[in-house]
């Protein structure tokens, strides 16, 4: 597990605290790589991708996160966006703050043991993480966050939506480390691996795996922040799921998007049940 100290807090004079994520000035938008496996937070891309095949509903999962909670509102006051680097670095760890204290009293009520996840902010994965190889994408590995800004800061949404990309898609990937702490995520990679990777079954089940981390995404940003802020991020999640000729493992542009919003408009527990969810609502 590649953990690394979390990045110091860096001292912003003069910085303004703001709950509202948007930016009028960014630097140039760097195109996203490759999709990506599992776990890992997928480019924008324009076009839909191709379906699998409908599967049944696989065998219920026992998920301690299907229960009636929810996420309780508080706004998520962050630093102004800079394109500087050392600014950045104190956005994502802010948000992340933002983050571990929204999802620690939910896990405590569901009797799930709670550690905190950790963040590496990174444009040079070079090393086999998780078993992967080397790539350009946002991923979650064990405990640690990996945030490559190439991922957020090629959304398709435009430029200003690139604050609210990177927070949204922070918090997809805690999504998965909320999975990781109730067991889910472990689980769901053993049935992924019996049933093949790349089988039908096996695609399936990753993308429910991952529309409902972007439903654990979407209860977080409607409880954290303001209208505009998550009508930026809704944008950029209607951008993002399975391209064209990739293996579809994360879901179509437009499940993409439906479950973040119903994160977002429902912020309930229960509401993000992928498991059981028909096989139409996570082509």
């Amino acid at each position: 597990m590649l953990t690394g100290a979390l990045l110091a807090v860096i001292a912003l004079a003069g910085l303004i605290t703001i709950a509202r994520l948007s930016t009028d000035s960014v630097g140039d938008q760097t195109p996203t790589g490759q999709q990506t496996p599992l776990t890992d937070t997928v480019p924008a891309v324009q076009l839909p991708g191709t379906a699998a095949p409908a599967q049944a509903n696989p065998a219920p999962m026992e998920d301690p996160l299907l229960s009636a909670g929810t996420v309780t509102r508080q706004d998520c006051q962050l630093p102004a966006w800079s394109d500087n680097p050392n600014y950045v670095k104190v956005f994502v760890l802010v948000a992340l703050g933002c983050l571990n204290n929204a999802w620690q009293p939910v896990l405590t009520g569901l009797h799930v043991p709670f550690e905190p996840a950790q963040v590496e902010l990174t444009g040079d994965v070079t090393t086999m993480d998780c078993g992967r190889p080397p790539e350009r994408n946002s991923f979650y590995c064990d405990g640690t966050i990996f945030l490559v800004p190439e991922s957020y800061l090629g959304t398709s949404a435009g430029p200003a939506s690139i604050p609210a990309a990177a927070v949204s898609m922070l918090a997809h990937e805690y999504g998965h480390h909320l999975q990781h702490l109730a067991g889910t995520l472990a689980e769901s990679t053993t049935r992924i691996t019996a049933a093949g990777r790349r089988s039908a079954a096996g695609l399936e089940l990753a993308r429910r795996v991952e529309l409902q981390a972007q439903c654990l995404s979407g209860m977080f940003m409607g409880a954290a922040f303001d209208p505009p802020s998550i009508e930026l991020a809704r944008q950029d999640n209607f951008l993002r799921g399975d391209s064209a000729g990739a293996d579809p493992d994360h879901g179509t542009p437009q499940n993409f998007g439906t479950w973040f919003m119903t994160g977002v408009t429902r912020n309930v527990l229960q509401e993000c049940d992928t498991w059981t969810a028909s096989p139409e609502a996570v082509r």
